[in-house]
């Protein structure tokens, strides 16, 4: 017989709903997907090793595991944590050990410039950059700032616009006329006549 059109995918495919803490349960285990999937019915194919969970705008996968374990992948909580710093001292080391380098040389530096606490908040900040701009553009500028001894939280500011300033367009009316500046010796003198 000839071979189908498609791959054989050796796996067990359900439906699953994540719960409101975006996590699934499936044949006894615990796994996590994004924040933003919570409450939302998802595919999810179990083949030997590893679990994929399948939703509206990607997928998360996780070693398969045994029942009554757990997979917590604190990079699908990002949104979260970066409103909630305290919570994100609790999972900041598993968080930035997931996120790799330069992460976790950030979470080091501003923890210990400003404590645990003023540190989780600030890297709060660096979460939110990372989910407006991703992961490889983030990871840059915290590179930069490191190399530069740039402050972290400065190198992930807005970029200015580049283009030329704005050319403003003078009424014809007003093409002639020129103001002076005035100084504060002036003003002094203005206040002693009105008295």
């Amino acid at each position: 017989m000839e071979l189908p059109p498609f791959a054989f995918r050796p796996v067990k495919t359900s439906v699953v709903t994540a719960s409101s803490r975006s996590m699934i349960h499936l044949e006894g285990v615990r796994y996590s997907v994004p924040c933003d999937w919570a409450r939302l019915a998802l595919v999810a194919h179990v083949a030997a090793t590893e679990v994929e969970i399948v939703g509206p705008d990607g997928s998360a996968k996780h070693p398969r595991l045994r029942r009554g374990q757990s997979s917590i992948d604190y990079r699908h909580y990002l949104k979260e944590l970066a409103r909630k710093p305290q919570a994100l001292r609790s999972v900041g080391q598993e968080l930035v050990a997931a996120l790799g380098e330069p992460f976790t040389i950030a979470w080091e530096l501003l923890g210990r410039l400003h404590g645990p606490k003023e540190g989780a908040r600030a890297f709060a900040q660096i979460l939110r950059f990372l989910q407006d701009h991703g992961h490889e553009f983030t990871a840059k500028r915290i590179e930069q700032a490191l190399d530069l001894g740039e402050p972290i939280l400065i190198a992930l500011r807005p970029e200015a616009s580049a283009g030329p300033e704005p050319i403003i367009e003078i009424p014809a009316a007003f093409a002639g006329i020129t103001v002076e500046t005035a100084a504060i010796g002036d003003f002094d003198r203005l206040l002693e006549v009105a008295s």
